[in-house]
């Protein structure tokens, strides 16, 4: 969310890091309610952490510019899920506030300006 409106014509990378690589698993779009759904099955692999990367046009004003977003994701290994599937729920993020915690981390957040026009879907 930006305020009382759904951030749409954005999408969501999920990355998998490990040893200071990164690995990008999965991108997805954003529907038309500003909403983002999707699985990924990892090997829980010691030392391997998740993070997803938005971009959005959240509260900036110049043409050029957009807001890249990452959201650490908990890395408990989960000992009683065998499937190796993970399952987080982000709840709703309204993007205006400056101080956005989700699983107990902040939300960190860059203004560029620099690569807006290979970033957003058409």
């Amino acid at each position: 969310m930006c305020g009382n409106e759904s951030v749409t014509n954005t999408t969501a990378e999920l990355y998998a890091t490990s040893f200071g690589i990164d690995k990008l698993i999965k991108i997805v779009k954003v529907n038309e309610k500003g909403k983002i759904k999707f699985s990924f099955k990892e090997s829980n692999v010691i030392g391997k952490n998740y993070y997803l990367k938005f971009y959005d046009k959240c509260l900036i004003l110049a043409n050029n510019c957009i807001n890249i977003r990452y959201i650490s994701l908990p890395t408990e290994l989960l000992i009683f899920n065998l499937s190796g599937y993970k399952h987080y729920r982000l709840g709703t993020i309204n993007l205006i506030h400056n101080d956005i915690f989700r699983f107990t981390r902040k939300i960190h957040t860059e203004k560029r300006c620099d690569l807006y026009n290979n970033l957003l879907p058409d």
